[in-house]
């Protein structure tokens, strides 16, 4: 076997070449064992072009490759997880991210929710599997990695006053009804900003829900649901029927009646929240302390009622409502049909939060009651 011969570069490294690829060393040992760590590489039979490739370049190209058909949404939350990635690990050569790299990456997410993490890790772990098939690793960094903890179900039901504060605000706000149907139907947000009166049957008593809207950047695109579950027929329950019968349009629309933008509907979201914050607390935030009725309350030295924050995400009606399908003793594949769910993963989760909530609730009534009973 010919020896190998080390040139002495103008920088004062030393280079050794192995085919048609240069080794760099402060001296003659390191540039070897570079070029052997190389070899050995390949020997393993990681493929030679892939060798070189850091990971920011390999994450975007499985991004293309393998999330090209999603939803926009759906596109733009991957690239969302590997930029993030990116942000730590993007430099490193695929070859030689270690474990402790992937753990580190893990922990960054630490607090984020439950769900959220589980969507980032997994989607990690699919690029190196992706990489482990396409042999640019030898083996799966995130194999056993621990995930961190992550608060579990941020979704909440809301309260007995939110839900009069929601039912009072019927002809007083744009985005009561919407939030009725939200809570008593179960829509989704893109579902009710697509609803119109040609979805409502009053005489069948039924919401058709046949479309959604998603959002591309602040366009709002109309489409069929994501899966054929979508598509659904709820009935119209007793709190929905006399709103419905004067309803007409769109349930939400633009000034000119178009479909909102997304940032539309935060708006009017934000304003609706302003709105039942100042009927629970009988005048705006701003005017606290400061109205004649306060101001004589706090002369005459007495206190101020604790301002009521009223923070509600649209998707918490959608819980209540499940949570109200729970109460109400619907089986788990009427609830699925209703809420429009394909996987009934999310319902069962649910339920059985609940469950566990309503056995706790029990223990805690039985166990006071015998406290009270042996006195």
């Amino acid at each position: 076997m010919p020896k190998a011969s080390y040139k002495k570069r103008n920088d004062g490294r030393f280079a050794v070449r192995y085919k048609d690829k240069f080794f760099y060393g402060s001296t003659q040992s390191e540039a070897n064992a570079k070029r052997e760590a190389y070899k050995r590489k390949l020997a393993q039979g990681l493929r030679e072009e892939m060798l070189g490739v850091p990971f920011a370049e390999y994450a975007i190209q499985w991004v293309e490759i393998y999330k090209s058909q999603c939803s926009k949404n759906t596109y733009n939350a991957y690239v969302g997880i590997v930029n993030r990635a990116i942000d730590q690990i993007g430099d490193i050569r695929m070859p030689d991210i270690t474990q402790t790299d992937i753990q580190k990456l893990f922990n960054s997410i630490a607090g984020m929710s439950q769900s959220t993490i589980k969507k980032f890790c997994s989607t990690i772990n699919s690029i190196f599997e992706a990489a482990l098939h396409d042999r640019a690793i030898l083996q799966n960094p995130c194999y056993k990695i621990r995930r961190p903890d992550g608060p579990k179900g941020t979704h909440r039901i809301i309260t007995a006053e939110e839900r009069q504060l929601i039912h009072d605000s019927i002809d007083k706000h744009d985005m009561a009804l919407a939030a009725m149907i939200m809570l008593y139907a179960g829509l989704r947000r893109g579902e009710v900003i697509a609803l119109d009166d040609s979805c409502i049957d009053m005489e069948a008593e039924r919401i058709n829900v046949s479309q959604g809207v998603f959002f591309d950047g602040n366009t709002p695109v109309l489409s069929t649901p994501k899966t054929a579950s979508g598509i659904r027929s709820i009935p119209i329950f007793e709190p929905l029927k006399k709103p419905l019968q004067a309803f007409s349009g769109r349930v939400l629309s633009t000034e000119m009646g178009g479909i909102m933008t997304e940032s539309a509907f935060n708006r009017k979201w934000e304003s609706y929240m302003v709105f039942l914050e100042t009927q629970a607390n009988g005048c705006h935030k701003r005017w606290y302390g400061k109205t004649k009725e306060h101001k004589k309350i706090l002369s005459e030295g007495g206190k101020l009622p604790p301002w009521k924050e009223i923070f509600i995400r649209p998707h918490d009606l959608r819980h209540s409502f499940v949570t109200m399908l729970y109460d109400a003793g619907v089986d788990l594949k009427t609830a699925m049909r209703w809420v429009g769910h394909a996987d009934e993963k999310m319902i069962m989760q649910i339920y059985a939060h609940l469950t566990d909530e309503r056995e706790t609730r029990s223990e805690n009534q039985v166990a006071k009651h015998i406290e009270n009973t042996i006195r």
